[in-house]
């Protein structure tokens, strides 16, 4: 499947692989809020990662930090793209967990070690009806969170 996105003026052409995201405006909840970064502002759609651009979720500074969104059902989980902030302590994410599950069953996804990079995917191919990020070490600032999902489900 091919995606065309306007950006600047410039259209970009895109191949989703037949992937997609299941968080979109999906409620979302987090462990605290810093500054009035709310949890939805991770599933609005909007990729902008600079706090001024009013789209990213922020925590206040505590240990256990978690964010996480509930899906409209039980999904297979391909991968999950965190769109982090670029303005400021990009370096926060490191060390942050993704996982997928329900309740208190949780499948971990993988641990994000920070690289420089503002786009992180992290592969999961995992069952779940919520997606869950977790950082004990600092502030959880998220600009996007992405949940993917293949059109073609494997069976579990």
């Amino acid at each position: 499947m091919l995606r065309l996105l306007l950006f600047l003026g410039i259209i970009i052409v895109t191949n989703t692989q037949g992937l997609t995201n299941v968080a979109l405006n999906r409620p979302a909840e987090q462990s605290s809020v810093g500054w009035g970064g709310v949890a939805s502002r991770a599933v609005d759609g909007n990729t902008n990662n600079r706090w001024n651009g009013k789209s990213c979720t922020h925590t206040s500074k505590t240990t256990g930090n978690w964010w996480k969104v509930s899906l409209d059902q039980e999904q297979y989980v391909d991968n999950v793209v965190i769109t982090n902030r670029i303005d400021c302590c990009s370096n926060r994410i490191d060390g942050a967990k993704v996982y997928v599950g329900s309740g208190e069953n949780w499948k971990e996804c993988g641990t994000i070690n920070y690289s420089g990079s503002d786009t992180i995917v992290t592969y999961c191919q995992k069952w779940g009806s919520e997606v869950k990020v977790t950082n004990d070490n600092s502030y959880l600032t998220l600009c996007e969170v992405q949940v993917m999902v293949r059109e073609e489900t494997p069976s579990e």
